[in-house]
């Protein structure tokens, strides 16, 4: 039986996973990015975990104090088999 994927799970995982990459990278420490942000060290700690949202308006606070942007992009699916067959 194949796997149902989310597409808004699997994007909000994509975008975590970045910045997580992103603050791994740049060597700025999280809790640098949490006073900037005047959140707490835990608080960004839970978004990046993924125990509470990592809204794209946050992603991009966080992407900016590293010197970096968020973009979306919309792109096609991967060719499968026709569903009209």
């Amino acid at each position: 039986r194949p796997q149902i994927i989310d597409p808004e799970e699997s994007a909000k995982e994509s975008l975590r996973a970045q910045i997580n990459y992103l603050l791994s990278a740049s060597g700025i420490k999280q809790i640098w990015i949490a006073q900037q942000l005047h959140v707490s060290e835990k608080h960004l700690s839970q978004m990046l975990t993924g125990r509470i949202e990592l809204t794209p308006d946050w992603a991009q606070r966080i992407a900016a104090l590293c010197g970096h942007t968020v973009t979306v992009a919309v792109q096609p699916l991967p060719a499968g088999p026709d569903p009209t067959r």
